[in-house]
Protein backbone atom coordinates (compact mmCIF):
# COMPACT_ATOMS: atom_id res chain seq x y z
CA UNK A 1 0.00 0.00 0.00
CA UNK A 2 1.52 3.27 -1.17
CA UNK A 3 -0.04 6.61 -0.23
CA UNK A 4 0.29 9.84 -2.12
CA UNK A 5 3.42 11.67 -0.94
CA UNK A 6 1.12 14.65 -0.33
CA UNK A 7 -1.12 12.83 2.15
CA UNK A 8 0.73 9.92 3.73
CA UNK A 9 -0.31 10.19 7.40
CA UNK A 10 -3.88 8.90 7.02
CA UNK A 11 -2.67 5.84 5.08
CA UNK A 12 0.08 5.12 7.60
CA UNK A 13 -2.44 5.46 10.42
CA UNK A 14 -4.75 2.97 8.67
CA UNK A 15 -1.86 0.51 8.37
CA UNK A 16 -1.05 0.96 12.06
CA UNK A 17 -4.66 0.26 13.05
CA UNK A 18 -4.77 -2.88 10.91
CA UNK A 19 -1.61 -4.22 12.53
CA UNK A 20 -2.95 -3.38 15.99
CA UNK A 21 -6.12 -5.29 15.05
CA UNK A 22 -4.06 -8.42 14.43
CA UNK A 23 -3.03 -8.46 10.77
CA UNK A 24 0.12 -10.65 10.71
CA UNK A 25 3.45 -9.03 9.95
CA UNK A 26 4.23 -9.04 6.23
CA UNK A 27 0.64 -9.40 5.03
CA UNK A 28 0.15 -5.65 4.63
CA UNK A 29 3.20 -3.60 3.70
CA UNK A 30 3.04 0.19 3.52
CA UNK A 31 5.71 2.23 1.82
CA UNK A 32 6.15 5.98 1.34
CA UNK A 33 8.47 7.15 -1.39
CA UNK A 34 8.83 8.78 -4.80
CA UNK A 35 6.46 7.68 -7.55
CA UNK A 36 9.12 6.59 -10.10
CA UNK A 37 10.20 3.75 -7.82
CA UNK A 38 6.68 2.31 -7.95
CA UNK A 39 7.03 1.83 -11.71
CA UNK A 40 10.12 -0.26 -11.03
CA UNK A 41 8.33 -2.30 -8.36
CA UNK A 42 5.39 -3.05 -10.67
CA UNK A 43 7.70 -4.90 -13.03
CA UNK A 44 8.41 -7.53 -10.38
CA UNK A 45 6.85 -10.95 -11.04
CA UNK A 46 5.56 -11.09 -7.45
CA UNK A 47 3.10 -8.26 -8.22
CA UNK A 48 -0.15 -9.96 -9.32
CA UNK A 49 -2.54 -7.00 -9.34
CA UNK A 50 -2.67 -3.23 -8.96
CA UNK A 51 -5.50 -1.27 -7.34
CA UNK A 52 -5.04 2.45 -8.02
CA UNK A 53 -7.02 5.45 -6.78
CA UNK A 54 -6.09 8.81 -8.27
CA UNK A 55 -6.23 10.90 -11.40
CA UNK A 56 -7.37 9.59 -14.76
CA UNK A 57 -4.11 10.78 -16.31
CA UNK A 58 -1.99 8.60 -14.01
CA UNK A 59 -4.41 5.66 -13.93
CA UNK A 60 -4.62 5.17 -17.68
CA UNK A 61 -0.87 5.72 -17.98
CA UNK A 62 -0.36 2.78 -15.62
CA UNK A 63 -2.79 0.70 -17.67
CA UNK A 64 -0.82 1.52 -20.81
CA UNK A 65 2.52 0.69 -19.18
CA UNK A 66 1.31 -2.64 -17.73
CA UNK A 67 -1.43 -3.89 -20.09
CA UNK A 68 -1.23 -7.51 -18.84
CA UNK A 69 -1.36 -6.68 -15.13
CA UNK A 70 -4.87 -7.00 -13.65
CA UNK A 71 -5.99 -3.59 -12.37
CA UNK A 72 -8.77 -1.83 -10.56
CA UNK A 73 -8.71 1.87 -11.42
CA UNK A 74 -10.78 4.30 -9.36
CA UNK A 75 -10.37 7.67 -11.07
CA UNK A 76 -12.17 11.00 -11.31
CA UNK A 77 -15.88 11.66 -11.87
CA UNK A 78 -18.16 14.61 -12.55
CA UNK A 79 -20.91 13.66 -10.03
CA UNK A 80 -23.96 15.37 -11.56
CA UNK A 81 -26.98 16.22 -9.42
CA UNK A 82 -30.42 16.58 -11.01
CA UNK A 83 -33.03 18.66 -9.16
CA UNK A 84 -36.64 18.38 -10.35
CA UNK A 85 -39.66 20.63 -9.64
CA UNK A 86 -40.93 18.16 -7.02
CA UNK A 87 -37.75 18.26 -4.90
CA UNK A 88 -37.64 19.60 -1.34
CA UNK A 89 -35.55 22.67 -2.14
CA UNK A 90 -34.47 23.47 1.44
CA UNK A 91 -33.09 20.01 2.22
CA UNK A 92 -31.58 19.77 -1.27
CA UNK A 93 -29.66 23.02 -0.71
CA UNK A 94 -28.19 21.72 2.54
CA UNK A 95 -27.22 18.38 0.99
CA UNK A 96 -25.48 20.15 -1.90
CA UNK A 97 -23.53 22.43 0.44
CA UNK A 98 -22.15 19.47 2.39
CA UNK A 99 -21.50 17.32 -0.68
CA UNK A 100 -19.95 20.05 -2.82
CA UNK A 101 -17.82 21.84 -0.25
CA UNK A 102 -17.03 19.13 2.33
CA UNK A 103 -13.32 18.18 2.38
CA UNK A 104 -12.74 21.07 0.02
CA UNK A 105 -14.55 19.13 -2.71
CA UNK A 106 -11.56 16.77 -2.89
CA UNK A 107 -13.52 13.62 -3.61
CA UNK A 108 -14.20 11.90 -6.93
CA UNK A 109 -17.92 11.80 -6.04
CA UNK A 110 -18.17 15.30 -4.59
CA UNK A 111 -21.20 17.16 -6.02
CA UNK A 112 -20.01 19.48 -8.75
CA UNK A 113 -22.57 19.97 -11.54
CA UNK A 114 -26.11 20.74 -10.38
CA UNK A 115 -28.83 20.59 -13.05
CA UNK A 116 -31.87 22.49 -11.74
CA UNK A 117 -35.26 22.58 -13.44
CA UNK A 118 -36.16 26.08 -14.57
CA UNK A 119 -39.28 26.09 -12.34
CA UNK A 120 -37.18 25.88 -9.15
CA UNK A 121 -33.85 27.22 -10.39
CA UNK A 122 -34.02 30.68 -8.84
CA UNK A 123 -35.34 29.41 -5.51
CA UNK A 124 -32.57 26.85 -5.08
CA UNK A 125 -29.83 29.06 -6.55
CA UNK A 126 -30.83 31.86 -4.16
CA UNK A 127 -30.56 29.54 -1.14
CA UNK A 128 -27.13 28.34 -2.26
CA UNK A 129 -25.90 31.89 -2.91
CA UNK A 130 -27.07 32.95 0.54
CA UNK A 131 -25.27 30.07 2.27
CA UNK A 132 -22.05 30.76 0.37
CA UNK A 133 -22.04 34.54 0.89
CA UNK A 134 -22.90 34.28 4.58
CA UNK A 135 -20.32 31.56 5.08
CA UNK A 136 -23.02 29.43 6.74
CA UNK A 137 -21.43 26.24 5.49
CA UNK A 138 -21.70 23.69 8.27
CA UNK A 139 -22.32 19.97 8.22
CA UNK A 140 -25.44 20.37 10.37
CA UNK A 141 -27.23 23.21 12.22
CA UNK A 142 -25.67 22.21 15.56
CA UNK A 143 -22.18 21.64 14.18
CA UNK A 144 -19.28 24.06 14.38
CA UNK A 145 -17.41 22.15 11.69
CA UNK A 146 -16.74 24.49 8.80
CA UNK A 147 -17.07 23.01 5.33
CA UNK A 148 -14.27 25.28 4.05
CA UNK A 149 -11.20 23.03 3.85
CA UNK A 150 -7.64 23.57 2.73
CA UNK A 151 -6.77 22.13 -0.64
CA UNK A 152 -4.05 19.50 -0.73
CA UNK A 153 -1.28 21.86 -1.88
CA UNK A 154 -0.60 25.23 -3.45
CA UNK A 155 -0.64 23.78 -6.98
CA UNK A 156 -4.19 22.52 -6.43
CA UNK A 157 -5.28 25.92 -5.15
CA UNK A 158 -3.65 27.72 -8.09
CA UNK A 159 -5.32 25.36 -10.57
CA UNK A 160 -8.71 25.91 -8.91
CA UNK A 161 -8.34 29.70 -8.97
CA UNK A 162 -7.26 29.68 -12.63
CA UNK A 163 -10.29 27.62 -13.65
CA UNK A 164 -12.64 30.00 -11.81
CA UNK A 165 -10.91 33.02 -13.34
CA UNK A 166 -11.17 31.59 -16.87
CA UNK A 167 -14.87 30.80 -16.40
CA UNK A 168 -15.52 34.37 -15.22
CA UNK A 169 -13.62 35.83 -18.18
CA UNK A 170 -15.86 33.68 -20.39
CA UNK A 171 -19.02 35.19 -18.91
CA UNK A 172 -19.79 33.01 -15.88
CA UNK A 173 -21.35 34.58 -12.80
CA UNK A 174 -19.51 33.78 -9.55
CA UNK A 175 -20.56 33.72 -5.89
CA UNK A 176 -17.77 33.09 -3.37
CA UNK A 177 -17.52 32.57 0.38
CA UNK A 178 -15.77 35.15 2.56
CA UNK A 179 -11.98 35.04 2.68
CA UNK A 180 -10.76 32.35 5.09
CA UNK A 181 -8.01 32.72 7.68
CA UNK A 182 -6.26 29.71 6.18
CA UNK A 183 -4.34 31.10 3.21
CA UNK A 184 -4.53 27.76 1.36
CA UNK A 185 -8.24 27.29 1.87
CA UNK A 186 -10.22 26.88 -1.30
CA UNK A 187 -13.11 29.33 -1.04
CA UNK A 188 -16.48 27.63 -1.63
CA UNK A 189 -17.61 28.86 -5.03
CA UNK A 190 -20.79 28.86 -7.08
CA UNK A 191 -20.62 29.34 -10.84
CA UNK A 192 -23.65 30.14 -12.98
CA UNK A 193 -24.12 30.91 -16.67
CA UNK A 194 -21.19 28.67 -17.59
CA UNK A 195 -20.78 28.11 -21.33
CA UNK A 196 -20.99 24.56 -22.75
CA UNK A 197 -17.37 24.65 -23.96
CA UNK A 198 -15.97 25.61 -20.53
CA UNK A 199 -13.21 23.22 -19.37
CA UNK A 200 -15.21 22.53 -16.19
CA UNK A 201 -18.07 20.92 -18.13
CA UNK A 202 -17.84 17.15 -17.91
CA UNK A 203 -14.54 17.27 -16.03
CA UNK A 204 -13.66 16.91 -12.38
CA UNK A 205 -12.72 20.08 -10.51
CA UNK A 206 -11.59 18.33 -7.29
CA UNK A 207 -12.17 21.56 -5.39
CA UNK A 208 -14.99 23.33 -3.47
CA UNK A 209 -17.04 24.21 -6.54
CA UNK A 210 -20.68 23.90 -7.54
CA UNK A 211 -21.61 24.70 -11.15
CA UNK A 212 -25.32 25.43 -11.55
CA UNK A 213 -27.11 24.63 -14.80
CA UNK A 214 -30.72 25.17 -15.83
CA UNK A 215 -32.76 22.58 -17.76
CA UNK A 216 -36.37 22.17 -18.92
CA UNK A 217 -36.77 18.55 -20.10
CA UNK A 218 -35.60 15.65 -17.91
CA UNK A 219 -35.46 13.03 -20.67
CA UNK A 220 -33.20 15.23 -22.81
CA UNK A 221 -30.94 15.94 -19.81
CA UNK A 222 -30.62 12.20 -19.05
CA UNK A 223 -29.61 11.60 -22.66
CA UNK A 224 -26.94 14.33 -22.50
CA UNK A 225 -25.51 13.19 -19.15
CA UNK A 226 -25.33 9.57 -20.31
CA UNK A 227 -22.72 10.62 -22.86
CA UNK A 228 -20.32 11.78 -20.15
CA UNK A 229 -16.95 10.01 -20.05
CA UNK A 230 -16.52 10.51 -16.29
CA UNK A 231 -19.23 8.32 -14.82
CA UNK A 232 -19.25 7.13 -11.20
CA UNK A 233 -22.22 8.46 -9.19
CA UNK A 234 -25.19 10.63 -10.13
CA UNK A 235 -28.04 11.90 -7.94
CA UNK A 236 -31.61 13.03 -8.36
CA UNK A 237 -33.65 15.03 -5.87
CA UNK A 238 -37.30 14.37 -6.63
CA UNK A 239 -40.55 13.18 -5.06
CA UNK A 240 -42.08 11.97 -8.31
CA UNK A 241 -41.94 8.26 -9.14
CA UNK A 242 -42.22 9.10 -12.84
CA UNK A 243 -39.20 11.42 -12.67
CA UNK A 244 -37.18 8.89 -10.67
CA UNK A 245 -38.04 6.14 -13.16
CA UNK A 246 -36.87 8.37 -16.02
CA UNK A 247 -33.63 9.11 -14.12
CA UNK A 248 -32.89 5.37 -13.82
CA UNK A 249 -32.18 5.32 -17.56
CA UNK A 250 -29.04 7.37 -16.84
CA UNK A 251 -25.91 5.45 -17.84
CA UNK A 252 -23.98 5.74 -14.54
CA UNK A 253 -22.74 2.86 -12.33
CA UNK A 254 -24.22 4.48 -9.20
CA UNK A 255 -27.63 6.19 -9.06
CA UNK A 256 -28.84 7.87 -5.85
CA UNK A 257 -32.32 9.17 -5.10
CA UNK A 258 -32.69 12.09 -2.67
CA UNK A 259 -29.10 11.52 -1.57
CA UNK A 260 -25.99 13.49 -2.60
CA UNK A 261 -23.56 11.78 -5.00
CA UNK A 262 -20.86 11.37 -2.34
CA UNK A 263 -23.06 8.81 -0.56
CA UNK A 264 -21.28 5.46 -0.63
CA UNK A 265 -22.10 2.10 0.96
CA UNK A 266 -19.43 -0.59 1.15
CA UNK A 267 -22.16 -3.21 0.80
CA UNK A 268 -22.74 -2.01 -2.78
CA UNK A 269 -20.35 -2.21 -5.76
CA UNK A 270 -18.44 1.03 -6.24
CA UNK A 271 -16.44 2.25 -9.22
CA UNK A 272 -16.50 4.16 -12.46
CA UNK A 273 -16.94 3.55 -16.15
CA UNK A 274 -15.73 5.36 -19.23
CA UNK A 275 -12.76 7.53 -18.29
CA UNK A 276 -13.48 7.03 -14.59
CA UNK A 277 -11.91 3.60 -14.26
CA UNK A 278 -12.45 -0.14 -14.36
CA UNK A 279 -13.35 -2.70 -11.71
CA UNK A 280 -15.45 -2.44 -8.57
CA UNK A 281 -14.63 -1.80 -4.93
CA UNK A 282 -16.34 -2.41 -1.61
CA UNK A 283 -15.01 -5.40 0.41
CA UNK A 284 -16.97 -8.19 -1.28
CA UNK A 285 -16.49 -6.77 -4.76
CA UNK A 286 -12.80 -5.98 -4.26
CA UNK A 287 -12.26 -9.59 -3.15
CA UNK A 288 -13.96 -10.72 -6.36
CA UNK A 289 -11.76 -8.41 -8.47
CA UNK A 290 -8.64 -9.71 -6.71
CA UNK A 291 -9.48 -13.38 -7.12
CA UNK A 292 -8.28 -15.50 -10.03
CA UNK A 293 -10.63 -18.46 -10.22
CA UNK A 294 -9.28 -21.94 -10.86
CA UNK A 295 -11.54 -24.82 -11.83
CA UNK A 296 -10.61 -28.51 -11.59
CA UNK A 297 -12.70 -31.21 -13.28
CA UNK A 298 -12.14 -34.76 -12.11
CA UNK A 299 -13.41 -37.67 -14.16
CA UNK A 300 -14.29 -40.73 -12.05
CA UNK A 301 -13.56 -44.03 -13.78
CA UNK A 302 -16.67 -46.20 -14.35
Amino acid sequence: MKPSPKAALSTLTLALLLHEAGVPAGVLNTWVGPNPLVMKALRAERVKMLSFTGSAEVGWHLRQCFPRLPMTLELGGDAPVVVTPTADVESTAQALVVSGFGFGGQSCISAQHVYIHSLVYEKLASLLRQRVVEGSLVASPDSALSICSALIDQDALDKFELRVKNAILDGAVVTRAPRHENARAGLPTLLENVKPDCELIGNEAFSPLLVLHKYDELSRLVSILSRSQNRIHASIFSHSEAEICEFRALNYPGLLVNLPPNTRLDSAPYGGSGNSGVGREGPAFAMEEMTEWQTTYHSVAQ
